[in-house]
C-alpha cells in the first residue's frame, strides 16, 4: 500500500474513532485546504481544536473529554498535520494536481462532494474578513470580474448548496441540479484558482503548519502538541 493510502488510513481510523463530533475525512481535506488557501495565516492552535468538535461553546466537546490521553492527542495532530502538510506541498509544487478526497456512495457510485465543500465552508468562517477582495461589488460589471473572482462565487455556490442554504442564493433547482452534478469536476479548478490568488497575496507563498510565533526548531511546536517544532509540524 502507498504511503499516502496508509496516512489517510490511519488518519480516518483517528478521527472515527473522536466519534460523531469529529470531522470525516473527506470534510477535513475541504477544512485543510480552505486553511491552506485562505489569504490570511491561521495558526494551528486555532484551527485544530474544531476538527474533533472543540469550538469553544458552552456545548462543545472538550478536549480532555475526546483523547484517552496526551500521547493519544498527539498521534491525532500527527496524522493531522500529515495530512496539512501533504496538500500544502502539493498546492505549493504541483497545483494542478490537487484532487480533493471527496466520497463516494457505495450502491449508486454517486461523488459526494458535500462533506468536503461543509469542510471549506468552516475554514472560511475562521477568516471571513480575509475573502472580502474576492467579493464583486455591487456596482460591478460583468467585464469587472476577474477569473479569482469568479472561483470564489463557484466555491460560495458550492458551500451553499452543501450546507442548505442555496435558496438565499437564489438559485433555481435546475441549476442547483447542474452545480450538484458538475462541482467533483470544477471544485480542483476552483482551489488551483484561488491558490494561484492567494500566493500572490502572501509574501510566503508556502505556508506550513510550524509558522508561527515559535521560530526555531528546538522550540515547542505551536501547535500545541508538545512536542518539538522539527519533530512534529517541521517534518517535511
Amino acid at each position: 500500500m502507498p504511503a499516502a493510502d496508509r496516512r489517510l488510513k490511519i488518519l480516518e481510523a483517528e478521527l472515527d474513532a473522536l466519534g460523531e463530533a469529529a470531522m470525516v475525512v473527506s470534510e477535513l481535506d475541504g477544512y485543510l485546504t480552505g486553511i491552506l488557501v485562505c489569504p490570511e495565516l491561521i495558526p494551528p492552535a486555532e484551527w485544530l481544536p474544531p476538527i474533533w468538535g472543540e469550538t469553544g461553546e458552552d456545548d462543545a466537546v472538550a478536549a480532555g473529554d475526546m483523547f484517552d490521553s496526551k500521547e493519544h492527542l498527539d498521534d491525532v495532530i500527527a496524522a493531522i498535520m500529515a495530512h496539512y502538510n501533504a496538500i500544502g506541498r502539493v498546492l505549493h509544487e504541483r497545483p494542478e494536481k490537487h484532487a480533493p478526497i471527496l466520497e463516494i456512495d457505495e450502491e449508486s457510485g454517486e461523488i459526494l462532494w458535500e462533506a468536503w465543500a461543509q469542510g471549506f465552508e468552516a475554514a472560511m468562517r475562521l477568516r471571513v474578513e480575509a475573502w472580502a477582495p474576492l467579493s464583486p461589488h455591487e456596482d460591478s460589471e460583468e467585464e469587472d470580474v476577474t477569473e479569482e473572482i469568479a472561483a470564489m462565487n463557484l466555491m460560495v455556490a458550492f458551500v451553499s448548496i452543501a450546507c442548505g442554504y442555496a435558496d438565499d442564493m437564489d438559485f433555481t433547482p435546475e441549476q442547483i441540479e447542474m452545480m450538484t452534478q458538475e462541482a467533483p469536476s470544477i471544485i480542483p479548478g476552483v482551489v488551483t484558482t484561488l491558490n494561484a490568488w492567494r500566493m500572490s497575496q502572501r509574501s510566503d507563498p508556502h505556508p506550513r503548519a510550524g509558522n508561527g510565533p515559535t521560530g526555531g526548531r528546538n522550540d515547542p511546536c505551536p501547535c500545541g502538541s508538545g512536542k518539538k517544532y522539527k519533530k512534529c509540524c517541521g517534518l517535511t
